[in-house]
């Protein structure tokens, strides 16, 4: 009997993991984003502006319970966690998943809401104090459900 009840126990954490394991990928990004005077940004040049980063990407992967999020522009793909970053997954239900990312001068919210049909899209907002070009953004993405 008890062989039994460990048997259903583990078919039941296997489908568990599987159902988990997700991968959304989403393209490039385009907002709003308000510039703060100083460091790179001359006087009298801060303000709103257009924001967009044409060739970004933003994964985001559950493999089980493990979330991680990618970032890729440019320059190339990074994990954010990798980068510094302690990654929080906020909340999370059949078509949303939010997620907080804090790194030690920018903090970073990513909402993923992906439709039925496995399309959706990202919305994201980004505070950077780094000195240089200090910011606070918000953009948006299409996403679409691949795994």
């Amino acid at each position: 009997m008890l062989r039994y009840v460990l048997a259903i126990i583990g078919v039941m954490c296997l489908a568990r993991e599987s159902f988990a394991d997700m991968v959304i990928k989403c393209g490039g990004s385009e907002g709003r984003a308000y510039f703060l005077e100083g460091g790179a940004v001359p006087a009298g040049t801060g303000g709103w502006a257009d924001d967009r980063i044409s060739k970004g990407q933003i994964i985001f992967l559950l493999k089980g319970q493990k979330p991680q999020l990618l970032i890729g522009d440019t320059v190339g793909m990074g994990d954010v966690e990798s980068d510094g970053a302690k990654l929080i997954v906020l909340h999370a239900t059949a078509d949303t998943i939010l997620v907080l990312t804090v790194y030690s001068t920018v903090v970073e919210t990513y909402e993923f809401r992906i439709r039925p049909d496995g399309k959706g899209e990202a919305v994201w907002t980004s505070v950077k104090a780094t000195g240089l070009v200090d910011k606070g953004s918000v953009m948006r993405a299409e996403c679409e459900l691949t795994g």
